[in-house]
């Protein structure tokens, strides 16, 4: 058990193709340090500080099995417009080009499944 002022540098994750893509968008975006695979069932994945506090504050899970959230590209836009409020977050939608962030979404036009948000 890890108490609460114990900071973790480290944690594995189940080996996916939607946690390795999660994990890349978040890497690309400057969530985490890095991650490796390390066989067909694990990822480690470095965690990232600043001033020794986490810099994923909030990962909200939008869309689940039961219950399919689904954002049109006109959603997206007033979203992304409306974000500077929210200057280090972001969604990550599911579209036919994969998955992409609310950013990448308005740029190719494309709407999709949210899947999560990260602040």
């Amino acid at each position: 058990m890890v108490s609460s002022n114990q900071l973790l540098s480290e944690v594995v994750v189940l080996n996916s193709r939607l946690c390795k893509e999660s994990l890349h968008i978040l890497y690309n975006t400057g969530y985490i340090r890095t991650y490796t695979i390390l066989d067909l069932k694990r990822i480690t994945v470095f965690i990232k500080y600043v001033d020794s506090k986490h810099i994923i504050r909030q990962l909200s899970i939008l869309s689940k099995p039961r219950r399919k959230l689904y954002v049109k590209y006109r959603q997206l836009l007033g979203f992304s417009l409306n974000n500077t409020v929210f200057t280090n977050s972001f969604l990550v939608c599911s579209t036919n080009k994969g998955l992409l962030t609310d950013v990448e979404a308005v740029a190719f036009k494309r709407g999709g499944e949210a899947l999560f948000f990260f602040s």
